[in-house]
Protein backbone atom coordinates (compact mmCIF):
# COMPACT_ATOMS: atom_id res chain seq x y z
CA UNK A 1 0.00 0.00 0.00
CA UNK A 2 2.67 2.77 -0.82
CA UNK A 3 1.33 5.89 -1.71
CA UNK A 4 -1.24 5.80 0.37
CA UNK A 5 -1.81 9.56 1.59
CA UNK A 6 -3.99 10.25 4.47
CA UNK A 7 -6.41 13.62 4.54
CA UNK A 8 -7.81 14.58 7.24
CA UNK A 9 -9.28 18.08 6.26
CA UNK A 10 -9.29 20.93 7.89
CA UNK A 11 -10.26 20.96 11.81
CA UNK A 12 -10.48 23.84 14.28
CA UNK A 13 -7.11 25.49 15.26
CA UNK A 14 -7.01 24.74 18.82
CA UNK A 15 -7.70 20.92 18.84
CA UNK A 16 -5.41 20.17 15.82
CA UNK A 17 -1.33 20.74 15.41
CA UNK A 18 -1.81 19.75 11.69
CA UNK A 19 -0.64 16.10 9.74
CA UNK A 20 2.73 14.95 8.27
CA UNK A 21 2.02 12.06 5.97
CA UNK A 22 5.71 11.26 6.26
CA UNK A 23 9.43 12.68 7.74
CA UNK A 24 12.94 12.04 6.70
CA UNK A 25 12.97 8.43 8.00
CA UNK A 26 9.60 7.56 6.02
CA UNK A 27 7.49 6.92 8.80
CA UNK A 28 3.81 8.58 8.89
CA UNK A 29 3.52 10.73 11.99
CA UNK A 30 0.34 11.19 13.36
CA UNK A 31 -1.66 14.06 14.12
CA UNK A 32 -1.28 15.53 17.65
CA UNK A 33 -4.37 16.81 19.84
CA UNK A 34 -4.44 19.01 22.10
CA UNK A 35 -6.76 18.19 24.80
CA UNK A 36 -7.76 21.73 26.73
CA UNK A 37 -6.82 21.46 30.58
CA UNK A 38 -9.88 21.39 32.72
CA UNK A 39 -9.90 24.26 35.94
CA UNK A 40 -10.23 20.68 38.06
CA UNK A 41 -9.94 17.36 37.85
CA UNK A 42 -13.10 15.39 37.89
CA UNK A 43 -14.26 13.55 41.15
CA UNK A 44 -15.15 10.18 41.20
CA UNK A 45 -16.37 7.52 43.20
CA UNK A 46 -16.27 4.07 42.59
CA UNK A 47 -18.28 1.89 44.87
CA UNK A 48 -17.47 -2.12 45.31
CA UNK A 49 -18.76 -4.85 47.70
CA UNK A 50 -17.91 -7.61 45.72
CA UNK A 51 -13.85 -7.77 45.95
CA UNK A 52 -13.59 -11.27 44.72
CA UNK A 53 -13.04 -12.05 41.01
CA UNK A 54 -13.77 -10.24 38.10
CA UNK A 55 -15.36 -7.31 39.55
CA UNK A 56 -12.30 -6.76 41.68
CA UNK A 57 -10.01 -6.79 39.23
CA UNK A 58 -12.46 -5.09 36.31
CA UNK A 59 -12.15 -1.96 39.11
CA UNK A 60 -8.40 -2.37 39.25
CA UNK A 61 -8.05 -1.85 35.24
CA UNK A 62 -10.46 1.26 35.69
CA UNK A 63 -8.31 2.70 38.93
CA UNK A 64 -5.01 1.52 37.84
CA UNK A 65 -5.63 2.99 33.92
CA UNK A 66 -7.17 6.57 33.56
CA UNK A 67 -5.34 9.43 34.14
CA UNK A 68 -4.63 10.56 37.47
CA UNK A 69 -4.18 14.34 36.03
CA UNK A 70 -7.95 14.21 34.90
CA UNK A 71 -9.46 12.35 37.75
CA UNK A 72 -9.59 12.41 41.13
CA UNK A 73 -10.44 8.67 41.98
CA UNK A 74 -12.17 7.62 45.95
CA UNK A 75 -12.67 3.59 46.18
CA UNK A 76 -15.62 3.07 48.53
CA UNK A 77 -15.45 -0.91 49.13
CA UNK A 78 -16.97 -3.36 51.50
CA UNK A 79 -14.40 -6.04 52.74
CA UNK A 80 -16.42 -8.27 54.32
CA UNK A 81 -16.94 -11.12 52.08
CA UNK A 82 -12.64 -10.95 51.34
CA UNK A 83 -10.96 -9.39 54.27
CA UNK A 84 -7.65 -10.01 52.34
CA UNK A 85 -8.33 -7.11 49.87
CA UNK A 86 -7.57 -4.65 52.82
CA UNK A 87 -3.67 -5.50 51.38
CA UNK A 88 -4.32 -4.60 47.83
CA UNK A 89 -5.31 -1.22 49.56
CA UNK A 90 -2.44 -0.12 50.04
CA UNK A 91 -1.34 -0.30 46.52
CA UNK A 92 -4.20 1.63 45.43
CA UNK A 93 -3.32 4.90 47.73
CA UNK A 94 0.13 4.35 46.51
CA UNK A 95 -0.94 5.79 43.28
CA UNK A 96 -2.95 8.07 44.96
CA UNK A 97 -6.33 6.65 44.95
CA UNK A 98 -8.65 7.85 48.20
CA UNK A 99 -9.77 4.61 49.85
CA UNK A 100 -12.98 4.18 52.39
CA UNK A 101 -14.36 1.08 53.70
CA UNK A 102 -17.91 0.84 54.32
CA UNK A 103 -19.35 -2.78 55.60
CA UNK A 104 -22.01 -4.09 53.24
CA UNK A 105 -23.04 -7.93 53.50
CA UNK A 106 -24.20 -9.16 49.96
CA UNK A 107 -28.09 -10.81 51.46
CA UNK A 108 -30.61 -8.68 52.05
CA UNK A 109 -30.27 -7.27 55.97
CA UNK A 110 -32.61 -4.40 55.95
CA UNK A 111 -30.80 -3.22 59.44
CA UNK A 112 -27.52 -3.41 58.10
CA UNK A 113 -27.93 -2.63 54.85
CA UNK A 114 -29.64 0.87 56.36
CA UNK A 115 -26.62 1.50 58.46
CA UNK A 116 -24.58 1.10 55.12
CA UNK A 117 -26.77 3.53 52.70
CA UNK A 118 -26.45 6.27 55.72
CA UNK A 119 -22.45 6.10 55.42
CA UNK A 120 -22.94 6.25 51.73
CA UNK A 121 -24.56 8.99 51.71
CA UNK A 122 -22.31 10.67 54.38
CA UNK A 123 -19.06 9.76 52.32
CA UNK A 124 -20.85 11.16 49.01
CA UNK A 125 -21.60 14.15 50.40
CA UNK A 126 -18.54 15.32 52.38
CA UNK A 127 -16.81 14.63 49.10
CA UNK A 128 -18.63 16.61 46.37
CA UNK A 129 -18.46 14.09 43.62
CA UNK A 130 -19.25 14.68 39.95
CA UNK A 131 -19.90 11.25 38.98
CA UNK A 132 -21.03 8.05 41.08
CA UNK A 133 -19.50 4.55 39.33
CA UNK A 134 -21.12 1.26 41.36
CA UNK A 135 -20.43 -1.99 40.77
CA UNK A 136 -22.37 -5.35 40.95
CA UNK A 137 -25.84 -5.55 43.13
CA UNK A 138 -25.88 -4.91 46.41
CA UNK A 139 -23.29 -1.48 45.74
CA UNK A 140 -25.10 -0.59 42.76
CA UNK A 141 -28.35 -0.30 44.59
CA UNK A 142 -26.80 1.28 47.42
CA UNK A 143 -24.70 3.06 45.88
CA UNK A 144 -27.27 4.65 43.17
CA UNK A 145 -29.55 5.13 45.69
CA UNK A 146 -27.16 7.15 48.47
CA UNK A 147 -25.54 8.91 45.06
CA UNK A 148 -29.18 10.69 44.24
CA UNK A 149 -29.56 11.43 47.85
CA UNK A 150 -26.11 12.82 48.45
CA UNK A 151 -27.05 14.99 44.95
CA UNK A 152 -24.45 14.03 43.36
CA UNK A 153 -25.24 14.94 39.25
CA UNK A 154 -23.51 12.13 37.44
CA UNK A 155 -24.42 8.00 38.65
CA UNK A 156 -23.57 5.23 36.85
CA UNK A 157 -24.22 1.31 37.21
CA UNK A 158 -22.25 -1.50 35.39
CA UNK A 159 -23.84 -4.70 37.00
CA UNK A 160 -21.53 -7.49 36.88
CA UNK A 161 -23.26 -10.57 38.47
CA UNK A 162 -26.52 -11.45 39.26
CA UNK A 163 -27.40 -12.83 42.49
CA UNK A 164 -29.86 -15.03 42.65
CA UNK A 165 -29.86 -17.31 45.91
Amino acid sequence: MSGLRLSFGRLPRPWYDGVMVGNESGKPVWPRVRIPPRRRRLRVAEILEATIGGTRRHLMYILHGLDPLQFEFTFIYSAERDPGFRKAIAELESIGVRCVEVPMVRSVRPLADLRALVRLVCVLARGRFDAVHAHSSKAGFLGRVAARLAGVPKVFYTPHVYYFQ
